[in-house]
């Protein structure tokens, strides 16, 4: 768990995403039939787990900077805490509205909201307000913060419907907006990264909508600061041939894009995409519609969000099969390396063991001295994956000490022998190897 006094940095895009005929009908669900993940099916990656569970009134929620999340019900602001538990309801409109999107600016306390009932875009000061309208955009969709907390780009169907989809510029400070750009299709998710280049997802005009027809598409911060008027022509395909683009959010620790791929009435997935739109892994899957709620960094480790990565990130979605909703929150395992026997002291066997590996993979153990050990680790970017060690790999003073091979659950053992009247001053760390052969983390690091 994390400690009391953990903050987090926050990169969402902000709502489960609907196509345009259903916008604003999935914050009309009930908390009476609210489901366990294990009862609703979901499935996990290996190296992921479920931090929290609960059932929400509505899917349009963010992650906040203190462990918890908001939610937005198209009337009343719910904060919840780290474990789903409602911490304040605060009823912040008249009138029920069709909620569009919520999101948490970079100070960290300002929530960002839009509805689609009358277009109005508003700020939210935590706890308790006040709210400020800010702009109106008719037909808001979902909007993103840039990186220096000075503008947002909303997505909006300004035109009506089978019109294509705005992008806008909305200035934070005055309210006053700009068109950035026009695409077709009804209106899609839009996602900054730390560079300032911005993601959207392109979505299908038909529906049921074709097996392959969504996208994912980014333009450059270059491009945007020229002024150059955005199109699907001057955009760059990242993702192409998706079967559903509800939010995509950029982890800014490994510049990994994280995709949900909702479907009707078929298996929706969150997808972890490299920065050049390599498939990683599928991380979730469901027969409930997803949605992308955001990532959180924790300031007590420095693990990015993927599999078997050590503390530092989470990545919260929603579900909901239109009668009851959900929220999720996943968090990376890492691999536990131990030891036992009468070796670890002196002479004899250790039996050396590693669990929650990556199922019928391997490991390499590897070993440095404790002098050339650095309680820091240093993070190593690998083709998929990030390794996480204090070990002074590429020093040569890393040494290799064998293979172990990990069974159906990622556990495996291995024993070697002692023959010195003390311990012999090592730090191992076992080295993931999947069944790819893609090195994908590190365990524990062990002093021996």
């Amino acid at each position: 768990m994390t400690s009391s006094n953990d903050t987090f940095t926050v990169n969402d895009t902000l709502t489960v995403r609907a196509r345009s005929a259903m916008r604003g009908l999935l914050a009309l669900v009930s908390l009476a039939l609210g489901l366990a993940a294990s009862a609703r099916g979901d499935q996990y990656t290996a190296g992921l787990s479920v931090y929290s569970e609960h059932a929400v009134a509505s899917t349009i929620a963010t992650p906040l900077a203190n462990g918890g999340h908001a939610t937005f019900d198209g009337q009343s602001i719910v904060v919840h805490d780290a474990t789903g538990a409602v911490v304040q309801t605060t009823l912040i409109l008249p009138t029920f509205t069709f909620p569009s999107f919520l999101g948490l600016q970079p100070d960290g306390v300002t929530l960002l909201l839009g509805e689609s009932t009358n277009g109005n875009i508003y700020e939210y000061a935590l706890p308790s307000g006040p709210l400020t309208l800010l702009a109106n955009a008719a037909f808001n969709y979902d909007a993103c913060v840039s990186p220096d907390g000075a503008f947002a780009v909303v997505s909006a169907a300004t035109c009506g419907f089978g019109c294509g989809n705005t992008l806008l510029k909305v200035d934070l400070a005055t309210g006053t907006s700009s068109v950035l750009g026009v695409v077709s299709g009804p209106s899609g998710p839009v996602a900054f990264d730390l560079n300032g280049d911005l993601y959207y997802g392109l979505q299908s005009p038909l529906f049921p909508a074709p097996p392959g027809s969504f996208s994912l598409v980014r333009w450059s911060a270059t491009l945007l600061v020229s002024g150059a008027f955005l199109s699907e022509a001057n955009a760059q395909i990242v993702v192409p041939a998706l079967d559903g683009c509800a939010d995509v959010v950029v982890d800014p620790r490994s510049r990994d894009l994280v995709v949900v791929e909702a479907v009707f009435g078929g298996t929706s997935t969150v997808r972890l995409h490299r920065g050049d739109g390599l498939l990683k892994a599928i991380l979730a899957s469901s027969t409930d519609y997803l949605g992308g709620v955001g990532i959180a960094n924790t300031t007590s480790g420095q693990g990015a969000f993927q599999p078997w990565a050590p503390t530092g990130s989470r990545y919260t979605y929603s579900a909901t099969d239109f009668v009851a909703s959900r929220l999720v929150v996943l968090a990376p395992v890492r691999p536990q390396l131990s030891a036992a026997g009468p070796g670890l002291s002196g002479p004899g066997q250790v039996n050396f063991s590693i669990a929650g590996g990556a199922p019928l993979g391997r490991a390499l153990l590897v070993a440095c001295t404790q002098a050339n050990w650095s309680p820091t680790p240093t993070i190593v970017d690998l083709p998929l994956h990030q390794l996480h060690s204090g070990l002074p790999f590429g020093s040569g003073q890393v040494r290799r000490g064998g293979i172990v091979l990990l069974d159906a659950a990622g556990s495996g053992s291995r024993v070697f022998g002692n023959p010195g009247a003390t311990a012999p001053g090592f730090v191992l760390q076992a080295v993931l190897i999947d069944g790819q052969n893609q090195v994908v983390g590190g365990s524990n690091e062990f002093p021996w």
